[in-house]
């Protein structure tokens, strides 16, 4: 390069005197990082700079004496280079931009500059090639465009949204039901939102001469101003506000609401009121407290607990029973949380299944034994969108019972024998388990023979019948299934029900002989009834794909003979026959129908015929068959109707219902002054204009499927919507007419608002009868049955409709006790006292099928204004005679499951200072169980010395505060062995409050313990590991960087430096060495950002993740000719942490960098994707690969393996030399960094 310089630039006269120059000018030329070559005139390549060698990847020999084109560095042919050079010749530089070619093949952007060289004659002897790689700013220009593009778009999309919301205020603000009004400092009204005269009846006008204060309530007065003067003395605060107003004829009105200062705000200086009208609400809350309050009566009366939770597990509601239950005062639990006040509940039956509840929405149903009580509980949780409500109830009297039901099941299959239609059941595999007699009759067997056979083994006829197929859809989804019709083979036609059994499916056949032979007498009876269509008065013809008659009846003929000169219309065509209609509705109907095979239906005036006709067209794919209707006579009738609609026009106007008139075009032709206001639109901006254009919402809506019905057929449709812009309730009438459409509109909101509220305390009361673990009766003053709920039904056998306004004594109560049950109504109704009443008493009731059965029962009389009732609350008894002997069995079983679980329990006397101990106690100390009775002392001595303080100061602590503890420490048993236990202690006292003993739980913890220790020094260990490989990274990446600060930054700026001390020597002969110290400058500068880029912390609030892989993607794996695919689908971001985001990305960079630098691959893939728990990567190449046993062995995957720990990750690598490598990783989410 120096001999090239020397001979071009200065020639042999100026060699001596310039050498100095030379020397540095070579010495800038070889160490820059920019390709620097110089070729002849002969296109031959005669230096070649170091820059070119790290750029193209060719060493100096290889490419000297070569022609440029025959190495292919750019992309230029021939005739390419003759255009390029002339315009060399031409200027004397020539720069584009172009992609570059790598010896590897690998394409990159670059920025060529070219420059002639001349000899001192002028004449061109070489050129100097300089090559820049700007494949980086091209991809920050493309980043850049993109998020101008995108930030333009999101401008002009706040921009459109800000307007819309403006206008939709403004409207709002007009249109708005609440009644906002501003009031300056002197207490004026300055305005007040129409509403105000709509809800009140005050004008403005009426307002302005009426003090504003004397409207309001009496008894609200002095709350109404105290809120007033906070607010004029609160800027900006909002102050809530709720007070009644007089209404101007003279009733009062409930309103709740806001007032704000806004003295400071611009353009407002005002206090502003926003007030609702709430009167509905209010009383829809008293009356619904009124209906809350009589059924809050019936459940403090019940027997059972009876809880009401929020979806938070906070009570709402606490009957007495339950409030006994939990040891807690009147009232208390109102409003506490029940894991707050029951911690150790936390994870108990009761709390999962409520738990579950919330989540599911579905009803469960508890049952488990208490240790505590000796007693079988029962509950029901039945959930709503509010929370829970929980009932609680003493089931031991009923698990005493079941031995009895079981009893009962014979005396029910004597039944089942003796009924006339057949029943069996089968097993889940297809074996008879049971047949009555009508089904051994059905199946022509002898009884018993088919019990235990195989269904498909007897009847291998029928494996594929319905009846099978059936079978195995019961069997499946536990759903009942029913056959209508199933032949058995012979004249017998039988329906069929299938339902699930929990051992397999019961059979019930039904004989439906009759209603089958019923059915088909029918279908003879409609032949006839087609005859008599054929013969009826309307007329009918046919009509093939040409328009030409194939069919017309008698009434036909006779209307359209005329057209015809013979009078037979069949083959003929019928625009030939009535050319006049062409063009005309009919005639559109008509092709309309044709082509879009949709039936239609209309009325019109028939110029052939010179009548109205009321006309139905169907289609089908050979043709149309037309029906035609004689209406001439109610035309003129309609007529004759529509004259007398101006008469009636002025009472329309006085009605307080919206109506509407539409021609059949749609277009509104009136409208009274009411539908203007319940729409909110001026009437003269309306009329003549079309419905569906001035309402586009109402093409979405059932109004705009109601309108076209009435319309097509004639008929009057009525329905009920909600009109969003106004928030309006409407109960539409649509009455149709030969000219269009009436409609009636009425606005129901407050009846809807009210209705709703009704609604849901009528759901709230029923769910409450229906929850309810006993059965509930409530009879009138008469003795006849008023109320009857779910369990009562059950209980009983009768439906509420069987037995609602019956008397009592019809049905529930056995014949022995009803003489008494008479007299003693009759003595309550004489002097007011009843012997039964307020008492739980047990007494024997009987069913539907008249069996007399034991139960509870609790009578409380209920007195209202509206009248008395009494209510029963009755409850079956029959189980409880079992209970003493399932206590035992379940005392056993509690024994056996604290050997398993290691579990004993205790008891300590402090009178005595003896202690009684479980035989699994004894075991936990390594004593054998019943050897002799424990001292207090004796069991202390066990306690570990290094514990023995701390033990001994807890229960002191526990006996001073009598409170309960638990407590876990180390023993030494008797054997000498060491071991960890845990206890839990409660006190118990005698009747003056004082503690007279202790009990308590005592669990041996050892393998736990133990367990853990070993857990935290394994993390201890690995937290060690982390911590070297986390400073063997970041030793690694100061390397890096050291060695991209020398490699290219340092190397300018000393070049540059050495043509700024030239210039300082000479600054006019070296001026122009300026220009190129700027380059050099911003060169580093480039080379400098570009580090800062790679180090620096991606901004993920900036540019997603994936835009970021997407642009790493190209500039690491495709600008190193790497074919790369990335897929990131399905990926939802949201879901991961900004730590997360920066670990992924590093470890996406490690990846890449492993790849490029050692994996020799042509091929990678890419793909991420997230589930709602977990982050899932996956990069693989088709390289070299290697041992698996030195998979991990390197700084970069040991860096990712790290990055992965940090989230509880995972990290898994498949490679085999020549099998390329497959790096996957999984991270959980929702889970916080380890440090």
């Amino acid at each position: 390069m120096k001999r090239f310089l020397e001979k071009i630039f200065f020639g042999e006269p100026d060699k001596n005197k310039r050498l100095e120059q030379l020397e540095l000018l070579a010495s800038l030329v070889e160490n820059s990082s920019d390709a620097i070559f110089s070729r002849g005139v002969d296109r031959i390549i005669t230096t070649w700079n170091r820059g070119a060698e790290n750029m193209f990847g060719y060493r100096t020999e290889e490419v000297i004496g070569k022609s440029i084109l025959t190495l292919g560095l750019f992309d230029l042919t021939d005739k390419n280079m003759v255009i390029v050079e002339e315009q060399l010749r031409k200027n004397g530089k020539y720069t584009s931009e172009r992609i570059a070619h790598k010896k590897n093949g690998d394409l990159f952007f670059a920025s060529v500059t070219l420059n002639t060289v001349n000899n001192t004659s002028g004449e061109i002897v070489a050129f100097v090639v300089g090559v820049k790689d700007v494949s980086h700013s091209k991809e920050l220009e493309r980043k850049l465009s993109k998020y101008n593009e995108e930030l333009e778009r999101m401008v002009k999309e706040q921009t459109e949204e800000l307007t819309k919301k403006e206008k939709r205020f403004r409207t709002l603000l007009e249109n708005n039901s609440d009644i906002i009004a501003l009031m300056d400092k002197e207490m004026n009204i300055i305005y007040r939102s129409p509403s105000g005269e709509k809800i009140t009846g005050w004008t403005q006008e009426d307002l302005a001469s009426q003090n504003v204060g004397e409207l309001v309530h009496p008894d609200d007065l002095t709350s109404y101003r105290e809120a007033a003067i906070s607010a004029f003395a609160s800027p900006g605060k909002q102050i809530p506000c709720a007070f009644r107003s007089k209404h101007k004829e003279g009733h009062y009105l409930y309103f709740e609401g806001m007032l704000v200062n806004m003295f400071d705000v611009e353009n407002v200086n005002a206090v502003l009121f926003n007030f609702r009208d709430v009167t509905q609400r209010k009383m829809a809350e008293m009356e619904l407290k009124a209906s809350e309050e009589k059924y809050r009566h019936i459940v403090e009366r019940i027997s059972d607990a009876f809880i009401v939770f929020d979806n938070d597990l906070n009570f709402e509601y606490v009957n007495a029973v339950a409030e006994k239950m939990f040891k807690s005062p009147p009232g208390y639990l109102n409003g506490k949380n029940f894991l707050s006040e029951f911690p150790q509940a936390a994870n108990s039956p009761v709390a999962k299944a409520a738990f579950n509840a919330i989540q599911t929405q579905q009803s469960c149903f508890i049952e488990e034994y208490s240790i505590s009580t000796g007693r079988w509980v029962q509950g029901s949780i039945y959930p709503s969108a509010q929370g829970i409500a929980i009932y609680f109830r003493d089931i031991t009297e009923q698990v005493s019972a079941r031995e009895e039901l079981r009893n009962s099941e014979e005396k029910y299959r004597l039944l089942l024998e003796n009924i006339s239609d057949a029943f069996i059941a089968m097993d889940s595999h297809w074996n008879f388990t049971y047949l009555n007699s009508a089904a051994d009759k059905m199946f022509k067997r002898e009884p018993g023979y088919l019990i235990g056979k195989n269904f498909k083994n007897e009847y291998p006829e029928a494996v594929n019948a319905p009846i099978s197929k059936a079978y195995r859809e019961v069997i499946n989804t536990q759903k009942p299934v029913f056959i209508n019709t199933f032949s058995l083979a012979t004249d017998t036609m039988v329906q069929v029900s299938l339902y699930p059994l929990p051992e397999g499916v019961a059979f019930y056949f039904k004989d439906i002989t009759a209603k089958i032979r019923s059915e088909q007498a029918l279908q003879q009876s409609e032949e006839k009834y087609r005859t008599l269509v054929e013969r009826m008065s309307d007329a009918l013809i046919s009509l093939n794909e040409q328009w030409n008659f194939v069919y017309a009846n008698k009434v036909a003929s006779q209307m359209f003979a005329e057209a015809a000169d013979d009078g037979n219309l069949i083959g003929k065509n019928l625009w030939e026959l009535f050319p006049s209609s062409i063009g005309g509705p009919f005639y559109r109907a008509y092709h309309t129908a044709m082509e879009t095979q949709v039936e239609t239906h209309f009325k019109g005036y028939s110029t052939g015929t010179g009548l109205w006709l009321e006309t139905s067209v169907y289609p089908s794919p050979t043709g149309l068959t037309i029906f035609f209707r004689d209406i001439t006579d109610q035309v003129k009738a309609e007529e004759e109707m529509w004259k007398m609609e101006e008469k009636y026009r002025s009472l329309v106007e006085r009605i307080t219902d919206a109506f509407i008139s539409l021609d059949n075009n749609w277009n509104i032709t009136y409208l009274n002054n009411q539908a203007g206001k319940l729409i909110g639109k001026d009437m003269s901006d309306l009329l003549g204009r079309n419905m569906f254009e001035v309402f586009p919402l109402l093409k979405t809506s059932h109004n705009y499927t109601a309108y076209h019905e009435a319309m097509t057929k004639q008929h009057y449709v009525s329905n009920v919507t909600f009109y969003a812009p106004t928030g309006v309730w409407m109960e539409n009438h649509i009455y149709p007419s030969a000219n269009g459409l009436s409609l009636v509109v009425r606005d129901i909101t407050t009846k809807v608002k009210a209705d709703r509220a009704l609604k849901r305390s009528e759901e709230t009361r029923a769910r409450i009868m229906g929850a309810a673990l006993d059965a509930i009766v409530c009879i009138d003053t008469s003795g006849a049955i008023i109320l009857w709920n779910a369990q009562a039904e059950s209980l009983f056998g009768w439906k509420d409709a069987e037995v609602l306004g019956k008397p009592i004594t019809e049905t529930i109560i056995p014949e022995s006790y009803q003489r008494d049950h008479e007299e003693g109504f009759k003595r309550y109704n004489k002097n007011g006292h009843g012997e039964m009443l307020n008492k739980l008493i047990e007494v024997y009731a009987k069913n539907k099928d008249g069996v007399e059965f034991p139960i509870e029962l609790f009578v409380v009389p209920i007195k209202q204004e509206s009248g008395n009732f009494f209510c029963a609350f009755i409850r079956d008894i029959s189980e409880r005679k079992e209970a003493d002997a399932k206590m035992l069995q379940q005392q056993k079983r509690l024994s056996q499951a604290q050997a398993m679980a290691h579990i004993g329990h205790w008891e300590i006397d402090f009178a005595s200072n003896t202690s009684l101990w479980s035989d699994e106690a004894y075991r936990i100390y390594g004593i054998e169980p019943g050897d002799h009775k424990i001292s207090m002392e004796e069991w202390f001595s066990y306690i570990h010395p290094d514990d023995f303080e701390y033990v001994t100061k807890r229960i002191d602590e526990s006996n001073r505060q009598t409170s309960d503890f638990e407590i876990e420490h180390r023993i030494i048993r008797k054997d000498g062995v060491m071991r960890y236990v845990y206890s839990e202690a409660k006190f118990e006292f005698n009747d003056g409050d004082k503690p007279k003993g202790l009990y308590g739980v005592t669990r041996d913890i050892t393998e736990t313990v133990l367990l853990e220790m070993e857990l935290q020094e394994q993390q201890r260990i690995e937290q060690l590991k982390l911590t070297a490989t986390a400073l063997e990274a970041q030793e690694k990446e100061r390397n890096t960087i050291s060695l991209e600060l020398h490699d290219n930054v340092n190397q300018i700026l000393v070049g540059t430096k050495m043509l700024l001390s030239m210039m300082k020597k000479e600054p006019v002969k070296h001026a122009d060495y300026l220009q190129t110290s700027m380059d050099n400058l911003q060169q580093a500068i480039d080379e400098s950002r570009k580090l800062a880029h790679e180090l620096a912390v991606p901004d993920f609030s900036i540019a997603s993740l994936k835009d970021r892989m997407i642009v790493l993607t190209a500039v690491m794996l495709k600008s190193s000719g790497l074919d790369a695919h990335l897929n990131i689908n399905p990926f939802d971001e949201r879901l991961l942490s900004t730590p997360q985001l920066l670990a992924i990305y590093r470890i996406v960079q490690e990846q890449y960098t492993n790849i490029v630098k050692h994996s020799k691959a042509n091929l990678v893939n890419i793909s991420l994707s997230t589930t709602q728990s977990h982050f899932h990567m996956i990069i693989s190449d088709d390289g070299i690969g290697v041992d698996s046993k030195d998979s991990i062995s390197g700084v970069g995957l040991t860096n990712i393996k790290s990055r992965v720990a940090v989230f509880n990750g995972t990290m898994s690598v498949t490679t085999a030399p020549g099998k390329g490598f497959r790096l996957e990783i999984y991270l959980p989410l929702h889970t916080q960094p380890i440090h």
